[in-house]
């Protein structure tokens, strides 16, 4: 799916959004940074994943789809930053680390 087109506000939000968490949106993070409850921010990721613009990694966890991505099925670039943000506090191990890495 290409990403949809979406209006001036919107775009102004999500760039602000982007601004603040580049890595993993979440709707308590979006709430936060836009001003607006918690429900009406999980809305909003859902409707940006919906047109494209946003990945959905988990339920409530989106990451940004790079603009020169042809679709929303994007390979994340690191996954080890996104593993540390969704999972909070953790631990990569070595032998994890060593088999990412051959």
């Amino acid at each position: 799916m290409q990403p949809a087109g979406i209006s001036a506000t919107s775009r102004n939000q999500l760039s602000r959004l982007l601004r603040d968490s580049p890595s993993l949106l979440t709707a308590s993070g979006a709430a936060n940074t836009l001003g607006i409850t918690q429900p009406a921010a999980a809305r909003q990721l859902a409707a940006w994943s919906r047109a494209g613009w946003l990945a959905r990694v988990r339920r409530g966890a989106y990451v940004p789809v790079p603009i020169e991505s042809a679709s929303a099925d994007i390979a994340l670039e690191d996954p080890w930053t996104i593993a540390t943000a969704m999972f909070s506090p953790c631990y990569i191990g070595g032998w994890s680390a060593a088999e990412h890495w051959g």
